[in-house]
């Protein structure tokens, strides 16, 4: 199941409520503000964070088979059995009509798993993967209001 853009912007409204009783900022603080002072990451990077934790988790131990085989497949095979560019460089490449959901986790795993510098990806065992990923997202993806 996938969660909508309004969805979404209901969340992160409740979480920056949360926040101002946490950091008893007012109203006139951002989003921005208030993450920063709780040490926390926003609704929309905690959808990054934790959508490439499950990636992670799906390439390492390999299961759910359908899942892995529909991200990573590209990754050792092609049609002609030949490694393409894509596949050289470990890029998720997952190919689906556009129509079906763009809020879908197959539509968006590649995305999410493509941004990832390669020292996150490379990590060896899902705590590091988890702190460099952690630490990543707070960084590189945006705060969205």
């Amino acid at each position: 199941m996938a969660i909508t853009k309004q969805d979404m912007r209901k969340l992160q409204v409740l979480q920056n409520k949360t926040l101002r009783l946490m950091s008893r900022l007012g109203y006139e603080a951002s989003t921005k503000e208030l993450i920063d002072k709780c040490c926390e990451l926003s609704v929309h990077q905690l959808v990054f964070y934790h959508t490439a934790c499950q990636i992670y988790k799906i390439k390492l131990n390999r299961l759910p088979e359908y899942h892995f085989s529909r991200l990573f497949q590209n990754e050792s095979q092609t049609k002609s059995n030949k490694k393409t560019r894509y596949a050289k460089k470990g890029i998720l490449r997952v190919d689906f009509k556009l129509s079906i959901a763009r809020s879908s986790f197959f539509y968006q795993a590649p995305q999410v798993w493509n941004a990832l510098p390669q020292y996150v990806k490379s990590a060896k065992n899902l705590k590091a993967f988890k702190k460099k990923c952690k630490n990543w997202t707070k960084n590189n993806v945006l705060v969205k209001v």
